[in-house]
């Protein structure tokens, strides 16, 4: 990880980002200015909306468009949550926050499960049944999985079943989640075979937010809180799995979304904490109809 020097970063929103550390980590997975790098983001509850429209607006910048590669940054959802948010007079996805951030949306021309942010064809939310199997150039170099940590088994099933051309070969599939999760390891589907050797990643983020409608979030510790990542331990691409966290990484604060790399040996305690702070802070925030920041505040834990 290079040293970043404050004067290098750069404004996207309230982002900060080294242009030249982002670069040479990208040439480190064989990734440059005259290429794309794809990122998913599979579920828009509070996280998945969050994590998009960051990265989405990141994609759509002018600045991020000449200094960085080409980032294309999709969005999965179902089919008929996809269907229902289109049927709306505005499309959009909107953060709440202290100053409002939102991407608007139009219905793709030649796609009708396909919506595209205006001005930024390279930004989409799509139905996984959008995305041809035969499109080699439009697979995935990161997925961010952001369902709930219970259903990570069955959407992992899921991919490798019926969506695997998603994804291409030793693809970074990262586990954004609010407590503990698993990946599967089956020998049915096991992670060897070539078609679906997909690299795991842990992450869990201190980033709050509930949902008012689909496609709109009210935001807690957008700015503040942390989002921490971690390869799976003990497998012998590890080097080169850390080389792609630190990447994604650099992407995410690139977004404005704080992040760290952790020691796969101490993901399990954060992933634990987190679980801690939201067993205490959930059910105290749902009695007092507020949103989390205030009983954490009250608890002395924020």
């Amino acid at each position: 990880m290079c040293i970043r020097n404050p004067s290098a970063y750069r404004s996207v929103g309230r982002s900060i980002y080294s242009v030249s550390c982002l670069q040479n980590v990208m040439e480190e997975v064989g990734t440059n200015r005259s290429n794309e790098l794809r990122v998913g983001v599979l579920g828009l509850g509070a996280i998945g909306t969050i994590f998009f429209t960051r990265l989405g607006r990141l994609a759509a910048s002018v600045k991020a468009k000449r200094e960085l590669p080409t980032l294309t940054v999709d969005a999965f959802v179902k089919a008929e949550r996809f269907e229902n948010w289109t049927r709306n007079e505005k499309l959009q996805l909107c953060l709440q926050v202290s100053n409002e951030e939102t991407l608007a949306f139009r219905l793709d021309d030649l796609n009708e499960k396909v919506a595209t942010v205006l001005d930024a064809p390279n930004v989409r939310v799509r139905t996984l049944d959008s995305v041809v199997a035969d499109d080699c150039d439009g697979k995935l170099d990161v997925l961010l999985v952001a369902v709930k940590a219970y259903d990570n088994v069955k959407v992992i099933h899921e991919l490798r079943e019926k969506s695997k051309h998603l994804m291409k070969d030793g693809a970074l599939c990262v586990l954004l989640q609010n407590g503990l999760g698993e990946v599967p390891r089956d020998g049915e589907n096991a992670l060897d075979r070539v078609e679906d050797r997909w690299e795991f990643a842990n992450g869990v983020t201190f980033v709050g937010g509930r949902v008012v409608e689909f496609g709109s979030v009210v935001t807690s510790g957008l700015d503040v809180g942390m989002t921490y990542l971690a390869p799976f331990g003990g497998s012998e691409e590890e080097k080169q799995r850390s080389t792609k966290i630190e990447m994604l990484t650099e992407i995410f604060l690139a977004a404005g979304l704080r992040c760290e790399i952790l020691e796969p040996s101490k993901m399990q305690a954060m992933l634990w904490r987190k679980l801690i702070v939201n067993a205490a802070i959930n059910p105290l925030a749902c009695l007092l109809n507020a949103p989390n920041k205030l009983p954490a505040k009250v608890v002395g834990i924020a």
